[in-house]
């Protein structure tokens, strides 16, 4: 029997947040970050409080790139966003790097096995798969400081909660 919840976010969704993100001017940009402040405050300050982590400012805009195509993902899906509280992104955070810990001393290939897990048997794949595909295409995946560490942590998390945020609103 299958548990698993009903996806919302659909590859079409996906492709379409990054129609409406990737061309965004600085000004847009700036107007669609006061935007996730106003209805998103934690999962902005998640992605913000990375520089105080040591994550560099390139690092720190690929993962606002991140949280922006993924806020627009779960918007075109026309359903209602609940607010991600600060306790509900904590949370989810302490079980993502318990999940990521667990694939600590595992091979390359095993890693990638896991992450395959992972994405197939999220609730929002799409949006999972999109946050690993941004990631690696900016080489970040490979995790050899504790920033680059926060920052990978961070970007999957926005998937998390959005996910959340989704099926409880």
């Amino acid at each position: 029997m299958n548990t698993k919840a009903t996806t919302w976010v659909t590859p079409t969704h996906i492709a379409a947040a990054f129609n409406k993100v990737d061309p965004l001017t600085l000004e847009k940009g700036q107007a669609f970050a006061n935007e996730l402040f106003v209805h998103q405050p934690n999962l902005l300050a998640g992605a913000l409080v990375l520089s105080r982590l040591g994550v560099s400012n390139d690092h720190l805009n690929v993962v606002l790139r991140v949280l922006f195509i993924c806020y627009q993902a779960a918007r075109e899906t026309n359903r209602p966003i609940a607010m991600v509280s600060e306790t509900a992104y904590e949370q989810s955070l302490a079980r993502l790097t318990a999940r990521i810990n667990f694939s600590d001393g595992l091979s390359n290939a095993n890693k990638t096995l896991v992450a395959g897990e992972y994405v197939n048997g999220h609730n929002e794949p799409n949006l999972v798969a999109a946050v690993f595909n941004l990631l690696q295409s900016e080489n970040l995946l490979s995790v050899k400081t504790e920033p680059d560490k926060f920052l990978v942590l961070s970007a999957l998390n926005i998937a998390e909660v959005l996910t959340e945020a989704l099926s409880t609103a």
